[in-house]
């Protein structure tokens, strides 16, 4: 499994009351400190794919935010387990820690925002889009900043929900958003759902072009697993437009790149995609 466990800003910035908001006030305690230091150890356990770990050194920063009674870190930390789990592929715990999450009160509105964006995101991990965009707009409504970020997910909600027009209405808007505050790896999220849904309507071309230019997005900032989803995503269009020969060529070069990564159940069912297309090929003149 090879993941990413990208944390927001206000969950990286732990060292300071302010977090995201750019005014680093007072350094914290001691005891916040150390809990601070085990989200951060934690996070680098999570890049490297230790998941047990990453968990235990949460729950060691938790029961110091509990010991203390800091109801901010509380949650963060909370939304961090979540997301491991999630990521790892145990939605019950995860559930069961957003539901934690959420029933602390929260008056800091970047925190409440995070807190939201998982929910949402662990709603869709469970086939529960009507329920991820609630949670989706929640988070959107809730902060200032990051909405091209936020939006995208409105639209990736939208559109696990088959509401295919209005997602492409919220993804064209978080597009725009995320070029202006250059949010580089957002403004791919947004060219391949673009590409996605470009496929929906037909518009193989259009598709094709939106996924290159999130592959090579993708590939400047060096996100594996999401260079593998860009050539699975060409590689679906160029299906759906029945070029089975350029299919073929964008999994092949997928099959290498999660072979690389150890992504051992992508790369069987990749290899299992390939031979049902050499099977019954379909290419067009």
């Amino acid at each position: 499994m090879n993941k990413s466990f990208a944390m927001s800003c206000i969950l990286i910035s732990v060292w300071f009351i302010s977090g995201c908001t750019g005014s680093a006030t007072l350094l914290r305690s001691t005891s916040e400190l150390k809990a601070a230091r085990l989200q951060s150890r934690a996070l680098s356990a999570a890049e490297k794919q230790e998941y047990e770990n990453a968990e235990k050194l949460l729950l060691e920063a938790l029961a110091i935010n509990r010991s203390i009674e800091d109801n901010p870190q509380k949650a963060i930390t909370l939304v961090n387990l979540a997301r491991l789990q999630r990521l790892n592929n145990d939605t019950g715990k995860a559930t069961l820690n957003m539901a934690r999450a959420l029933a602390i009160p929260l008056h800091a509105q970047n925190i409440s925002a995070e807190v939201y964006y998982e929910k949402a995101l662990l709603d869709l991990a469970l086939n529960r889009a009507d329920e991820a965009l609630k949670a989706a707009r929640t988070s959107f409504d809730a902060e200032e900043i990051y909405h091209g970020k936020r939006r995208n997910l409105i639209a990736r909600s939208l559109y696990e929900s088959g509401k295919y027009d209005e997602a492409l209405n919220e993804v064209t808007k978080a597009l725009s958003e995320n070029r202006s505050s250059r949010s580089v790896e957002e403004e791919a999220n947004s060219l391949y759902l673009l590409g996605v849904l470009t496929r929906e309507k037909k518009l193989f071309g259009e598709s094709s072009n939106h996924l290159i230019q999130a592959l090579n997005i993708d590939k400047q900032q060096g996100i594996s697993t999401k260079i593998g989803r860009d050539l699975e995503g060409l590689a679906d269009t160029s299906i759906a437009n029945n070029m089975t020969k350029e299919a073929q060529i964008y999994l092949e070069r997928a099959l290498e790149l999660y072979g690389a990564t150890g992504e051992n159940n992508k790369t069987k069912s990749i290899r299992e995609h390939i031979q049902k297309l050499t099977i019954s090929p379909s290419s067009k003149p």
